[in-house]
């Protein structure tokens, strides 16, 4: 086992080790040749091709051989004599049975299990998706751990400038001991958010790990995401459309209650005359029969019709079974429907919320980062009173923060949205 695992993921894509980079398409990659429920579904796959085989090979004659070897002893022990007597020989049978013709069973059952199979790629994507999905929630939970772990670090770096600004006023005898201690209070704040911040990363990188069966301490870094200079967000009219006719979810449970009513047509032939060619040719005897001391050889040929004419109702109920499970999958279909565009819908909303969010952000991190720079310069020129610097830095380390935070929920919920659409291709991926 250890083994056929190690295999599984040797041929599984490898991150290049040299530039120590984890991209998201790289990532996602590995997530899917890994990951135990796209195995489970391409297993289903192979499943419903070898099902549609099967189908297919009840057009085909079937032929068989039959082989026997008798060597049979026979002993009679009597009072005055004993006797004994002894055969040997050999039997063969060899038989066809060939349908000629049926009223469309094996037609149905082919075209159900074509449906299947369809059914089961589309189920396949579908599952893809969803793993691809989750496996992004991830990638951009590490990404934006590490732009918070940044933007907390630029955020010390004001701190320590902030502290060594009131240090040289108070040697010039222009700063107040108080003030002293409150820049170091913010540059200590600083300092543990930081730490947080780490601990946050660290257990970020530790869910991207697992997802990507990477071993935890392999040092690996994520490209860093740069904020869309006009971000726009696609109308919901269309992608519902696209989602209507083409997501793999929707498409695997349309046909499935395409399959079950193909079953029904399969049970409901199942109670009309077949026509079926026999053949048969027999040497030294039937298998059924004993062996015969003298050569022989027989051979006979039949068409044969069977008229099914009653069953004790067996065949209505499964009739009426079929029927019920066509109900089932038309129920199935309309609920996964309905959960797909609620899906869309909501990632629709999440996106043109981001959006909006990624713009005011931009204004909000310009705006703190000029107020705290002029009140930086009129603390140095006596001006401005330490207070008011402390509270437009505060305001900056916010801006800053709600920056980088408002950039990772873009990409991540525009992702979201081309999966929840079933649109999610590799191209997408890679920018």
């Amino acid at each position: 086992m250890a083994q056929a695992s190690a295999e599984t993921e040797d041929a599984c894509p490898r991150i290049g080790l040299a530039e120590g980079v984890l991209t998201l398409h790289d990532a996602v990659a590995r997530m899917l040749c890994l990951n135990p429920r796209v195995r489970l579904a391409r297993a289903g796959v192979m499943a419903e091709v070898a099902a549609l085989g099967q189908a297919r090979s009840a057009y085909l004659p079937r032929l068989s051989a039959t082989f026997r070897r008798l060597d049979d002893v026979t002993a009679i022990d009597a009072a005055d004599r004993s006797t004994s007597n002894r055969t040997r020989g050999e039997s063969s049978a060899l038989s066809l049975t060939w349908r000629l013709l049926d009223p469309g069973g094996r037609d149905a059952n082919i075209d159900a299990a074509a449906d299947l199979l369809a059914a089961a790629l589309s189920s396949r994507d579908a599952t893809v998706l969803q793993v691809t999905g989750a496996g992004i929630q991830a990638y951009f939970d590490v990404q934006a751990a590490h732009a918070a772990l940044e933007a907390h670090r630029a955020n010390r770096e004001v701190a320590h400038a902030t502290l060594a600004s009131v240090e040289r006023k108070q040697g010039a005898g222009a700063a107040a001991e108080a003030d002293r201690l409150q820049a170091i209070t913010a540059q200590a704040r600083a300092e543990l958010e930081v730490s947080r911040a780490q601990g946050a990363l660290a257990q970020a990188r530790a869910v991207l790990a697992t997802w990507t069966s990477l071993p935890p301490q392999l040092p690996f870094m994520l490209p860093a995401l740069a904020a869309p200079e006009s971000p726009q967000v696609p109308a919901l009219d269309p992608v519902l459309s696209h989602a209507r006719l083409l997501h793999p979810a929707v498409a695997a449970a349309r046909l499935k209650e395409s399959a079950a009513r193909a079953q029904v047509d399969a049970a409901r032939a199942e109670g009309r005359p077949t026509l079926d060619l026999v053949a048969a040719e027999y040497r030294n005897g039937r298998p059924d029969q004993s062996l015969s001391t003298a050569p022989s050889r027989e051979r006979q040929m039949a068409v044969v019709l069977t008229v099914p004419l009653f069953e004790g109702f067996e065949r209505s109920y499964r009739i009426r079974a079929a029927q019920a499970v066509v109900e089932q999958r038309e129920a199935q279909a309309q609920e996964e429907s309905q959960k797909m565009l609620a899906e869309i819908v909501q990632a629709h909303a999440a996106l043109a919320a981001a959006g909006d969010t990624l713009r005011a952000s931009g204004v909000l991190f310009e705006s703190a980062g000029a107020s705290h720079a002029s009140a930086l310069r009129r603390f140095r020129a006596g001006a401005a009173d330490l207070r008011e610097v402390l509270n437009t830095q505060q305001t900056l380390d916010d801006a800053r923060l709600q920056r980088v935070r408002s950039v990772t929920e873009w990409h991540a919920a525009s992702l979201r949205l081309a999966a929840a659409a079933g649109n999610l291709g590799p191209e997408l991926l890679r920018n």
